[in-house]
């Protein structure tokens, strides 16, 4: 009755145990599965883990957009620092809540922060992610003011929601810019320099305002016969209010300075639409290594058989300015390609295959069969390298000019036994990692769950008869209706 909190404290020491005991068995030893087999991870050590963190606040230096959206979310933990380490003491002597005030402070804050996170899809809709960003800090700030200056813990609970809601929305926006602006090859690097700056700050945060509050001390203030409460707990957090404040002003200077790169819809809005064309245009699409090639070959076999007139074609390339944009976006000496550069050299190639073999072929009534198509960009550019589907999706239905598929065959493999068939490759994509081609693989089936009318999914992990009869069976469902 004297001490509620040990019942938290003896329940947050059952979680320990409990994780403790769910890890107890697992081989914790086990290497990494990666393309072709197993490889050995490098021994961790403190040198190492030093020159992560280097590298990782070099790159903040070199890209200032990151930056600012880093310095904003690490600053904005200094401030929910100070409601942290502030708290207990705050509902205890300035609200005289007693030694469990903090847990309705606690209580109100999270409903707010999951209220925030959960409304974030919501705001972005009206608000552009950087002014909702910066914004929902400022909020947060104001919020806090306010909860400090409360002379009772129904206030200070009640306006602790809103600084919940902002600091949720700023977490998620910030996140969700990050991955919106940072490259698959410095993603990693740029989100565990994050967390542990913003780890780092939180130490500290719990260190400082105490501290700074034992410094001020107690005060009271009389202002026509009200008594005011200066105590050192509520001017820290006032102190913490403003480094949020100054944490907005640094994002919304930084955001601004540096022209955020955002991933808003085009002008034009897709339409898939049937144009009018004779012939019938089918895609096959899947992993590397899911065998697109020779399934193509068999079904050009197998329509011809059918007296069908059949083109097969291939993306990037099947033009002569289509394969020297291919030898060039595929060849792995090209090094490192911006993902927004390698997307539009896709749609640049498509739009030249599309209008020069793709709709004279369909005009003149022929089964045209292609090795990858508009799906691929958005699985392969929209999803694994980050810049979003609808983008990628807006920008190839205008490079198409409205073109898409009456049928696509995705060939559906895991990623890892389509890598391992022929180890030897080695092109741009072909040489990404694991995590990349899964990323793709999740993309696709994605794609395919929400379009079931325009796609056909054919387990390819069979030999290759077994999957040519998979894939004559979907073909057969397309033709069947015109067949005489």
């Amino acid at each position: 009755d004297l001490h509620p909190e040990f019942l938290a404290l003896w329940l947050d020491a059952v979680t320990f145990l409990f994780s403790a005991r769910m890890i107890w068995g697992l081989d914790l030893k086990q290497e990494p599965s990666t393309r072709g087999g197993s490889r050995t991870m490098p021994k961790f050590s403190f040198n190492l883990l030093i020159g992560d963190i280097r590298d990782g606040y070099r790159f903040l230096r070199e890209q200032p957009v990151v930056r600012a959206m880093t310095v904003g979310i690490v600053m904005a933990f200094a401030g929910v620092g100070a409601v942290i380490s502030l708290g207990p003491i705050f509902a205890r002597y300035s609200l005289h809540a007693g030694s469990a005030g903090f847990g309705y402070l606690v209580i109100a804050f999270g409903l707010g922060m999951g209220a925030g996170m959960a409304t974030s899809n919501f705001f972005v809709r009206i608000v552009e992610k950087d002014r909702l960003f910066y914004g929902a800090m400022f909020g947060a700030a104001l919020s806090l003011f306010l909860f400090a200056a409360m002379p009772a813990i129904t206030w200070a609970a009640f306006f602790a929601v809103p600084m919940g809601i902002g600091v949720g929305l700023t977490w998620v926006t910030g996140y969700t810019m990050l991955q919106e602006n940072v490259t698959d090859e410095f993603r990693g690097r740029t989100f565990a320099t994050l967390t542990i700056s913003a780890r780092m700050t939180l130490f500290l945060a719990l260190v400082v305002f105490p501290a700074l509050a034992v410094i001020i001390g107690d005060h009271t203030v009389t202002v026509a016969g009200e008594t005011l409460d200066l105590s050192g707990s509520r001017l820290a957090l006032y102190v913490g209010g403003l480094v949020v404040i100054l944490a907005g002003m640094l994002s919304k200077g930084g955001l601004k300075k540096s022209r955020l790169t955002r991933l808003r819809p085009l002008a034009l809005v897709p339409k898939f639409r049937k144009m009018e064309r004779s012939g019938i245009f089918i895609v096959f699409e899947g992993v590397e290594g899911a065998g697109k090639g020779t399934q193509i070959e068999l079904a050009r076999q197998y329509l011809a058989s059918k007296g069908r007139d059949v083109v097969v074609t291939r993306e990037p390339g099947g033009t002569g300015f289509g394969d020297r944009l291919r030898d060039a976006i595929l060849d792995a000496a090209t090094g490192k390609v911006d993902p927004r550069a390698e997307a539009l050299v896709f749609a640049a190639s498509r739009a030249h295959l599309v209008s020069t073999v793709i709709r004279p072929a369909l005009a003149e009534g022929k089964v045209v069969l292609c090795d990858r198509f508009v799906d691929s960009s958005i699985a392969y550019q929209g999803v694994a390298r980050g810049l979003g589907e609808q983008d990628i999706l807006t920008l190839n239905a205008w490079a198409t000019q409205g073109l898409f598929p009456d049928l696509v065959i995705l060939l559906q493999v895991d990623p890892e036994e389509s890598l391992a068939r022929e180890p030897g490759r080695s092109d741009r994509f072909e040489s990404e990692d694991l995590t990349f081609h899964n990323k793709v693989s999740e993309a696709y089936l994605k794609i395919a769950e929400e379009h079931p009318e325009r796609f056909q999914v054919i387990d390819a992990s069979g030999t290759r008869d077994e999957v040519q009869v998979r894939v004559r069976e979907a073909l057969d469902r397309i033709f069947e209706p015109s067949e005489p």
